[in-house]
């Protein structure tokens, strides 16, 4: 007999995945035995659980076996993790989003970083590893400055009924 597992739960998401990927394939993929990933499934050993690499190999692994599912909102782990931290985030408070024209000059100065970084990295003729990290972490901060304009950019056109920004 199956043990009930709660929904929602990382060890039911991991159930899910195993499920449908099959025990051997789902072992295969995070490199670990059928037993070790039959614990992440367990109720009983809840304190078991995928690490974030292993998470995402079998997230991604179940998409791409259902994609049905609807890419990434499908991903049974990720979907747990993120209902769980949005719960624990609910209550603090949200800062106040730039208005259009200070988010674009924040993103603008994010982005001149890079160049400036390049520039100096070759200035030797040759870029060395920590110039390339350095570099790699300004792309990602404004990678993530670009995602945050969106997601402003999208609530503002929302707010206007759809009429875009002015």
């Amino acid at each position: 007999m199956t043990k009930p597992r709660e929904p929602g739960s990382f060890e039911h998401a991991a159930f899910r995945i195993i499920g449908e990927l099959t025990p051997p394939l789902a072992a295969e993929t995070v490199k670990r035995s059928e037993g070790h990933i039959a614990r992440w499934t367990d109720p009983d050993h809840a304190d078991s659980h995928p690490n974030l690499e292993q998470a995402l190999a079998l997230d991604i692994a179940y998409v791409k076996a259902r994609p049905e599912v609807g890419g990434a909102e499908g991903a049974p782990l990720l979907s747990v993790y993120l209902r769980r931290l949005r719960a624990a985030l609910a209550g603090l408070p949200q800062p106040a989003p730039m208005d259009l024209r200070s988010r674009v000059l924040h993103v603008m100065a994010e982005a001149g970083d890079i160049p400036r970084s390049v520039n100096a990295a070759f200035a030797d003729g040759h870029i060395s590893a920590a110039d390339a990290r350095e570099i790699c972490e300004q792309a990602v901060q404004l990678v993530d400055q670009l995602q945050v304009m969106v997601v402003e950019l999208n609530r503002d056109r929302g707010s206007q009924g759809g009429g875009g920004m002015q």
